[in-house]
């Protein structure tokens, strides 16, 4: 019996990549939580979503590890990869008007790319835990963090997920995440620059940037107000992570740089990256309907 058809049989049984725990007597490697270069790669993904696809991380997902049992840090960071994969697949399925296994929520729009970056943190107060922004459509907000709830149950084996494990913002009370709401659309690259510099808070009062001939504190330029706390040590390798259509690769192959790489930091938080997409698409579209015209003209 492989290990799948084990899982079938056995629903307590965890899948392999996330049941990592640290082996008995075994002392697990501390690192530096302190942010250094995590910083500048969230601020490029999210510019580079926004130039792009056009894409605004609409939505800010917290996971409490040690509440949902998790105590490991590898093992809560393989476990939030193996999250990010499914919810992946699960966004590439036609969702139009029918509700989804094991949810309430119905969801409606064709397939979609996930687009998502993460940070993970170590405070004494809520211990490990991580900070995800996410991108997700109108229609399928609701039902994605009803799966998200779901899959993060099953990876970790919890029987009950306590409602602060796993919280999604913008929320109402009584509908939950509703990222699509008015008064949350309409100030949502705002609020993504927002959550930019709170998930950029353990940044390095010491990490420096150079541009050209200016030179300044990252945090400076970042414009970051929160008090510097050093955060807690950590046994995972990486403290920042993404979906893989935003990471580096895809913005070396695009040619993109950032406002931040350019030296336009007065600018930084402006709505320029996503206006130059919409000016993009529209220049598209009309050269497309060109061409259409000039094939349908007979001479």
């Amino acid at each position: 019996m492989d290990r799948r058809q084990a899982m079938k049989a056995n629903p307590f049984l965890l899948p392999k990549a996330v049941s990592r725990s640290v082996p008995v007597g075994q002392q697990a490697r501390l690192r530096s939580a302190v942010l250094t270069d995590e910083a500048a790669r969230l601020y490029r993904c999210l510019s580079f979503a926004m130039n792009q696809y056009g894409v605004v991380m609409n939505g800010h997902m917290t996971v409490t590890w040690e509440t949902l049992g998790v105590r490991d840090h590898v093992r809560a960071a393989a476990v939030l990869t193996e999250f990010n994969a499914r919810m992946g697949k699960w966004l590439k399925v036609n969702g139009t008007s029918r509700k989804r296994k094991g949810i309430n929520a119905p969801t409606w729009g064709v397939p979609e790319r996930y687009f998502y970056a993460f940070i993970h943190e170590h405070t004494r107060d809520r211990g490990f835990h991580s900070h995800q922004l996410i991108g997700v459509s109108d229609g399928k907000a609701r039902a994605f963090a009803e799966r998200a709830v779901q899959v993060l149950k099953r990876l970790t084996g919890v029987s009950h997920v306590p409602a602060d494990a796993v919280v999604f913002t913008p929320s109402t009370k009584g509908e939950g995440f509703v990222p699509y709401l008015p008064r949350f659309k309409r100030n949502e690259v705002k609020r993504c620059w927002i959550w930019f510099r709170y998930l950029a808070k353990n940044l390095s009062p010491h990490e420096f940037k150079q541009a050209g001939d200016q030179y300044a504190l990252q945090r400076d330029i970042f414009r970051i107000k929160r008090v510097f706390v050093p955060p807690r040590p950590v046994t995972c390798s990486d403290l920042f992570g993404c979906s893989q259509n935003i990471g580096v690769g895809a913005q070396i192959e695009a040619g993109f740089v950032s406002r931040f790489d350019k030296g336009d930091w007065q600018n930084l938080y402006t709505d320029w990256d996503l206006t130059d997409w919409q000016f993009a698409m529209a220049q598209q579209r009309q050269e497309e309907e060109m061409a259409s015209i000039l094939a349908n003209i007979t001479i």
